[in-house]
């Protein structure tokens, strides 16, 4: 784990409105870069993957151990938890990243924006905790209990995490980031399970060992955050952070929505719910591995001067485009397996090959919309963005319900892929309109073609006896064209990252 440098105070003679208008140094972390672009990604993303496998185990055992009434209760709780997040911690996440690494207050500034956001989320917490009577029967249709009470709590505690990782972030100490989102994602969880299943099985006790570990995890977040030395606390930060954090507000809820949204439709035209939230889990696990990678991806590209970013931008890309190509690969060969781990039989396997296999090619166009998102970040121009995610989940939406009847679940799959590609193009085009230095995403055509190739096949040859091997070959041939793209394109320099 890397320490942070302790830094002598601001001389007396400079004014934090000097430091507010003053150019940006080329850093001002008080760190170094903490080891490769590639090996910190990897981090993130493991940290990432090992809660995500928590949350698949803990849903048997709690659909196994509590009533019907009460697995419910816990669901809708659960879903409260999951938006609140977002809702309490206004998008100060990327803003305080973004205060760390390109505000001449740097390390400093970004801890007076955690404290100020830490109170933002007391205070949004406590009011929906204090008025829950007047909209939780409205908005849950249920009325207010201890269940929800322990949900809204488990919102402060995660809305905590997510600002205090954003430090984490842009401080480069990967795996203090990892282990600070086990808090409420992994070891709060299990902690619930464990309870229920030798104490009262009751919805009300598995929250509250959810609430504790999301509070624990925000508690030693917050110590973590200030043992660097003594933050720098000034309402223009505020304002500024808010202005680029609060227009990603409806963005994160859009992104949330668009499988919860798929799925309903899923319910409405075919009744198929459960096997839409399989296809959504399996294919959509490569968007979410990109996602986890953009941690390490996002800070190296705000640490880059401005006039090196595009051909950093456009070298990084490449990366994790071929990462994310093979890990498409290998959703698509191997998801029969998993199936038959988690599938129970209401729909054949082979059903869900071909749709989880087009929910995973959604992670190509990812690449390109994370890559131009972080020029909109880095010019602090994030409104657009709260127009055109939702109205590309909308798209993605509408198709889906159009295509129902024709395409059953490949519907869904399609809609998300739609759903990505439409983020891609729009978010491109917000970047080249709003950045001092616009990039021009170049598609590898040979990791494309490639990949759509190997995908093909692995999504439709059978998947019982020997062709397991056959299946294994797919993967090791993504693995060559992997290594051959990264030897002839070559990885980003030292210098880039």
């Amino acid at each position: 784990m890397v320490e942070h440098c302790q830094l002598s105070p601001l001389p007396p003679n400079v004014l934090i409105e000097d430091l507010m208008t003053a150019e940006v140094p080329e850093t001002s972390s008080p760190t170094p870069p903490s080891g490769g672009f590639a090996g910190r990604g990897l981090i993130y993303t493991l940290g990432t993957a090992a809660p995500a496998l928590a949350a698949v185990i803990v849903l048997p055992f709690l659909s196994g151990t509590l009533s019907r009434s009460q697995f419910d209760l816990a669901s809708v709780c659960n879903s409260v938890i999951q938006v609140g997040v977002v809702l309490v911690a206004l998008g100060m996440g990327a803003a305080i990243t973004r205060e760390y690494i390109l505000n001449p207050l740097g390390y400093r500034g970004a801890q007076g924006l955690v404290l100020q956001s830490a109170g933002i989320c007391l205070l949004i917490t406590g009011i929906a905790l204090a008025t829950g009577g007047m909209w939780v029967p409205t908005v849950l249709g249920r009325e207010f209990s201890g269940a929800v009470a322990w949900a809204l709590l488990a919102c402060l505690g995660g809305g905590l995490v997510v600002i205090e990782q954003a430090y984490l972030r842009g401080a480069d100490r990967p795996v203090a980031f990892v282990l600070l989102a086990s808090g409420g994602t992994l070891f709060g969880p299990l902690a619930g399970v464990a309870l229920i299943a030798y104490g009262d099985p009751a919805a009300t006790n598995y929250l509250a060992c959810v609430a504790g570990g999301y509070l624990l995890a925000g508690a030693i977040g917050l110590m973590l955050v200030l043992q660097a030395g003594r933050p720098v606390v000034t309402w223009t930060n505020l304002r500024t952070a808010l202005r680029v954090g609060l227009p990603t507000v409806p963005h994160q809820i859009a992104l949330y929505l668009s499988v919860a949204g798929l799925v309903v439709v899923a319910d409405r035209t075919h009744s198929g719910s459960g096997s839409a939230t399989i296809i959504l889990t399996l294919g959509a696990s490569t968007t979410v591995m990109t996602g986890a990678f953009n941690n390490a991806w996002a800070p190296a590209v705000y640490r880059a001067k401005a006039e090196e970013r595009p051909a950093l931008l456009t070298t990084t890309s490449r990366q994790v485009y071929h990462g994310v190509a093979f890990l498409i690969v290998l959703v698509a060969a191997f998801s029969p397996y998993a199936l038959a781990i988690i599938n129970r039989g209401s729909v054949p396997s082979k059903e869900l090959l071909v749709p989880i296999a087009i929910a995973a090619f959604a992670a190509l166009p990812s690449v390109v919309y994370l890559a131009s998102g972080h020029l909109v970040f880095v010019a602090a121009r994030t409104v657009p963005l709260s127009i055109t995610t939702p109205f590309s989940v909308g798209v993605g939406i509408v198709l889906a319900a159009a295509l129902a009847d024709r395409l059953d679940l490949k519907a869904i799959a399609i809609a998300y892929l739609v759903i990505y590609l439409s983020l891609a193009l729009l978010t491109t085009w917000v970047q080249r309109s709003v950045s001092e230095t616009p990039w021009l995403p170049s598609l590898p055509v040979v990791t494309t073609a490639s990949t759509m190739a190997l995908t093909a096949v692995a999504a439709t040859i059978p998947s019982g006896g020997w062709w397991i091997l056959a299946r294994a070959l797919i993967v090791v041939v993504a693995t060559g064209i992997a290594a051959w793209q990264f030897k002839f394109r070559g990885p980003a320099t030292k210098k880039q990252l």
